[in-house]
């Protein structure tokens, strides 16, 4: 009899913990991140008797949960994608919709500018001519001007998204570092902690919404997580904190990202961080925002330069030599002497030869200057000497430069941001050709120079003219958009596949819970009845003893 019932007792026990995790099934079907589980059973060692074995029932071997690593991993992985091609989709397509509109690109401004140019040039002593045109230059300048503080403007708010991310990165990785601890401790019990490990999952998902990891399971249950090229921020119960400070060497706009380890030493990890939305981030910057700004300086700078050398070769009204009609920043307003003692300095040779880049200049005692334009990434040597040309640009070195020193230089990025109108009298426009009589008076041969600068291939080695070179932005940046767009529609749809075969193996199904609880409930009702059947036995039993 005590066979009999110690059977049912167990047989009672393990259905009813399975019935147990069945409705925890249910009652967490539309819980994020939740597993199903399900119980382990197992048959309890069978007593030997003379005449063969007799079972003693049954035991739970433990509740694991339907999980599947591979899945989880790859689901991550376009997650962080996705992400990634969402936020620097966004951005772009800001940039392009600015940059493409007529009433706030450059390319009417120019129309406009050159137009009344034109009048001038057909009607060289008209004042008001002059005045309109002076307008015109004036809102062109404008239009440089308000297209760059807005690319600036986007700077700033991705360094308040750094921040931002970066503050969530901390939480997830203290949250994941605090699971790390509470799931090795758990786990001494030899069974699974099913909703620790369902609530660290579900941290590592958020957490490649902000970056791409990857993950290393150790021995104690404990999840060492990596960002970049094998960064650790989370190692066993211990976390990393990244950072976004401003760069000490391109200026607080260019903020760069670190990790910062539990031991206070800090890696600059900016270059290597990839997916999620810091990485999202950090290719808008680099291959639009930076480029963006570039392009928009060297059309304003060589713009300048060229209008100022043609205007100064004419004669106003007054006979008086013409002088710059506008102003834009100098080119070593973006040069950054970064260490030792020498200094660099930048001057024009060729407007037509410049590219729209910065550069890195890096010195070595045994071979001289390596210049690395960050359009191509290419480290390319100069040499020896204290003075080169590149691109239309005059390099040279003052000082005694030391073994490792780098040197940035970023020529364009501010110039959009200082082109002005530097002439306010009509009268003083240099319409006339300076060969002209004295006073100038009816002359229009300079003013119609100034107008065919519009058709003039001034830009790009001269291929380009200055609606080539904003065409070429405008079409590079509208490109970056549409590739984001794809490329977030592509990943998006991996990530919904992986998630819904995922979501085969671990998601909870109604249906079939509803059927496991009838099934097992049957099973327990039966157990139920094995223990009635070896009482109901003892009872008869006791009272056949009883006579």
């Amino acid at each position: 009899m005590a066979d009999l019932l110690r059977t049912g007792v167990s047989a009672l026990g393990a259905f009813q913990r399975v019935l147990t995790t069945t409705g925890h099934n249910i009652a967490n079907v539309n819980t994020p991140g939740f597993s199903r589980q399900v119980v382990d059973l197992g048959t309890r060692p069978a007593d030997r008797f003379g005449d063969g074995f007799v079972g003693n029932g049954v035991d739970v071997q433990g509740v694991r949960r339907h999980y599947d690593d591979f899945l989880a991993d790859r689901y991550r992985g376009y997650t962080a994608s996705r992400a990634g091609f969402e936020i620097y989709g966004e951005r772009v397509a800001l940039i392009d919709n600015l940059l493409a509109d007529p009433d706030a690109g450059l390319g009417t401004a120019f129309q406009g500018y050159f137009d009344a140019m034109q009048d001038v040039a057909t009607d060289p002593t008209s004042v008001p001519a002059r005045q309109v045109m002076l307008n015109e230059a004036e809102q062109l300048a404008s239009r440089f001007r308000g297209l760059n503080a807005w690319l600036k403007d986007l700077q700033r708010e991705v360094n308040i998204d750094f921040d931002n991310f970066t503050s969530e990165v901390n939480q997830l990785g203290r949250t994941l570092a605090g699971l790390n601890a509470r799931i090795a401790e758990a786990g001494g019990s030899g069974q699974p902690p099913n909703d620790l490990l369902d609530e660290r999952d579900r941290a590592l998902d958020q957490l490649s919404e902000l970056v791409q990891v990857s993950t290393v399971r150790q021995d104690n249950g404990a999840v060492n997580v990596f960002v970049g090229n094998g960064q650790a921020l989370v190692v066993d119960g211990q976390a990393s904190q990244l950072r976004a400070v401003n760069a000490t060497t391109l200026g607080a706009d260019q903020r760069r990202l670190q990790l910062v380890g539990p031991s206070g030493s800090a890696i600059d990890v900016t270059d290597q961080l990839a997916g999620g939305r810091l990485g999202g981030l950090l290719a808008l910057r680099s291959e639009v925002l930076n480029p963006a700004q570039d392009q928009l300086g060297r059309l304003a700078f060589a713009f300048v330069q060229q209008t100022n050398t043609q205007h100064r070769a004419g004669m106003d009204l007054d006979g008086a030599l013409g002088a710059d009609l506008f102003q834009t920043a100098n080119l070593n307003a973006g040069v950054v002497n970064a260490g030792g003692a020498a200094t660099v300095s930048l001057s024009l040779v060729d407007p037509a030869a410049l590219q729209a880049t910065e550069y890195r200049l890096d010195f070595t005692a045994a071979d001289g200057w390596f210049i690395t334009p960050a359009s191509t990434g290419v480290r390319e040597l100069l040499g020896p000497g204290t003075s080169f040309t590149r691109d239309g640009l005059q390099i040279d070195v003052a000082g005694a430069p030391s073994d490792g020193d780098t040197h940035y230089l970023r020529p364009f990025r501010q110039a959009a941001s200082g082109i002005a109108i530097a002439v306010t009298d009509p009268r003083a426009v240099a319409a006339a050709d300076a060969s002209a009589a004295p006073d100038g008076v009816g002359d229009n041969r300079n003013a119609l120079a100034l107008a065919e600068l519009q058709r003039s291939r001034g830009l790009g080695g001269g291929t380009a003219t200055y609606a080539d070179a904003y065409g070429q932005l405008v079409a590079d940046v509208g490109t970056r958009a549409r590739e984001s767009r794809d490329g977030a529609l592509v990943q998006g749809r991996l990530a919904d596949q992986v998630e819904a075969a995922r979501q085969a193996v671990s998601g909870v199904n109604l249906d079939e819970e509803a059927a496991n609880l009838v099934k097992f409930q049957q099973a327990y009702q039966a157990a139920a009845q094995v223990i009635s059947v070896a009482s109901t036995l003892f009872d008869t039993l006791l009272g056949a003893v009883r006579r």
